[in-house]
C-alpha cells in the first residue's frame, strides 16, 4: 500500500541538508487494511474546520518521520489519523492552508491557540443593541414594528440574530417536555451525517457528529407535539413578517418552504462539527441544497457556562467554502475565525443564514441539551 503525499509543495519536501524524499511508506495487508479515501466520493466535504488542521499537518509529519525511520506500520496509522481529521490531506492536491502549514511546522513554527470568542449568554445588549431594547416579557413581543426591524437589520448585517423570550416561559416548559417524553420512548435516533448535496442520506459518524435526531411532522401525532405545532407557527409568522419587512434579506422572485422540524438531544460529551447547513453561497452553487434560513430553538430548563454545548458561530466562507486563507497557514489556523458563542438558554431561538454565511458548530455538552431545528427553503418560482 502506499500513501503518495502531493508533490505540488515547492521545493517537494527538502530534508536531511537538502536531501529530496519522497515522502512514500509501504505497508503489509497484515500491517492495515486500505484507509477510505475522500478520493473515492465525486461530492466534496466541507473544508476542514480550522481547529482540526494544525493536529491533522502534525500527525502526517509524525507519520512520515516514523515511515523514514523504517517504523511503517505506525507511520501509516498515524497518516490516518491525520487523514481523518483533514481529508485534503489525502488528496493529489493539497490546499493552501495545507501546505504552508507543513512548510511552517517542518521549519519549527508552532502556533499558539487561540482564544475563545465572546459567550451570548442572557444579555445580549452588547451584541444586538437595537434588538434588546426591544425585547420584553410576553409572548410574541417580536411581532411589533420596531422589533421585526431591529431583527431583519441584525440578520442582514450579521448573518445571525438572537431572539430570547420567543415563545414564553410556558411554551418553552411544554416543549422540553414532550422532548424528554420522546426521548425516553426511543422516537430519537443517532444523526447521521451527510456529503453535500445528498439530502437527508448519510452515514453514522461520532467523529462529526453524536446527537440523537427526530424529523417530526406533529400532525400525526397532534397530542405528543402540540407545543411543537405552537412553535412552527410562531417561528412561520416571524421568517414571513422579515420577509416581508426586509425582502432583501431573501434572493428576488424566490419562493419560500420549509422542511419538517428536526428534534435533538445532545448527551453528555455529545457534539456536532464545524459545518454549514447549506454547501454554498447565496444560494448558488452545484451542491446548494436549498436551505436558505436555519432557525433553532432551545428547550432548556436551566443553563450554566460550565453546562457546554454552545452553538458556535464563525466568520462567513468563501464561494470555494474555505476563506482568504491560502498563504494563512499556521498563523491563520491557530487565530481562528469563531466570532460568537451562543448560549442554548431556555426559550431562545437563533436565526442565521443556512449557507456558507454562517459556518458553525456545537460544543460538547455537559449535560443533556435540548434543541428544536426548523430549515426555511427558498427557490426560484418556476421551478419544479
Amino acid at each position: 500500500m502506499w500513501f503518495d503525499p502531493p508533490q505540488s509543495r515547492t521545493g517537494s519536501h527538502s530534508h536531511r541538508g537538502g536531501e529530496v524524499w519522497l515522502r512514500s511508506c509501504t505497508a503489509s495487508e497484515e500491517d492495515a487494511s486500505a484507509p477510505v479515501t475522500m478520493a473515492e466520493f465525486t461530492t466534496p466535504w466541507a473544508p476542514t474546520a480550522k481547529p482540526n488542521r494544525l493536529p491533522a499537518v502534525l500527525l502526517y509529519i509524525e507519520g512520515e518521520a516514523l515511515c523514514d525511520a523504517n517504523a511503517v506500520a505506525e507511520g501509516v496509522t498515524k497518516m490516518r489519523e491525520a487523514f481523518a481529521l483533514a481529508w485534503e490531506l489525502d488528496l493529489p492536491e493539497w490546499p493552501g492552508w495545507a501546505e504552508v502549514l507543513y512548510h511552517q511546522l517542518s521549519n519549527g513554527l508552532v502556533p499558539a491557540g487561540a482564544p475563545p470568542p465572546p459567550l451570548l449568554s442572557a444579555d445580549t445588549s452588547s451584541v444586538q443593541p437595537e434588538v434588546a431594547s426591544h425585547a420584553r416579557d410576553g409572548r410574541a413581543w417580536w411581532s411589533s414594528d420596531g422589533a421585526l426591524a431591529a431583527i431583519a437589520e441584525t440578520l442582514r448585517c450579521r448573518n445571525h440574530v438572537v431572539v430570547d423570550g420567543f415563545l414564553g416561559r410556558a411554551g418553552g416548559v411544554a416543549l422540553r417536555v414532550a422532548l424528554e417524553r420522546a426521548w425516553g420512548g426511543g422516537v430519537l435516533e443517532p444523526a447521521k451525517v451527510a456529503l453535500p448535496g445528498d439530502g437527508l442520506n448519510g452515514q453514522r459518524s461520532d467523529r462529526t457528529r453524536s446527537d440523537h435526531i427526530a424529523w417530526i411532522d406533529a400532525a400525526e401525532d397532534a397530542a405528543r407535539w402540540a407545543p411543537l405545532a405552537t412553535l412552527v407557527d410562531a417561528a412561520d409568522a416571524l421568517v414571513r413578517a422579515l420577509r416581508a419587512a426586509a425582502p432583501g434579506l431573501a434572493r428576488k422572485g424566490s419562493a419560500m418552504s420549509r422542511m419538517r422540524p428536526m428534534a435533538s438531544r445532545y448527551g453528555v460529551g455529545a457534539a456536532f462539527a464545524r459545518h454549514t447547513d447549506n454547501h454554498c453561497s447565496n444560494g448558488h452553487g452545484p451542491h446548494c441544497n436549498g436551505r436558505w434560513l436555519t432557525a433553532v430553538y432551545y428547550a432548556n430548563d436551566s443553563w450554566s457556562e460550565a453546562d457546554g454545548g454552545c452553538l458556535r458561530l464563525f466568520r462567513p466562507q468563501g464561494d470555494e467554502g474555505d476563506e482568504d486563507e491560502q498563504a494563512g497557514g499556521a498563523a491563520a489556523a491557530a487565530a481562528g475565525d469563531a466570532l460568537l458563542d451562543v448560549a442554548p438558554l431556555g426559550d431562545r431561538l437563533l436565526l442565521f443564514f443556512s449557507d456558507f454565511r454562517s459556518p458553525h458548530e456545537v460544543l460538547p455538552a455537559a449535560k443533556p441539551r435540548y434543541a428544536t431545528t426548523i430549515w426555511y427553503m427558498e427557490r426560484d418560482d418556476g421551478d419544479d
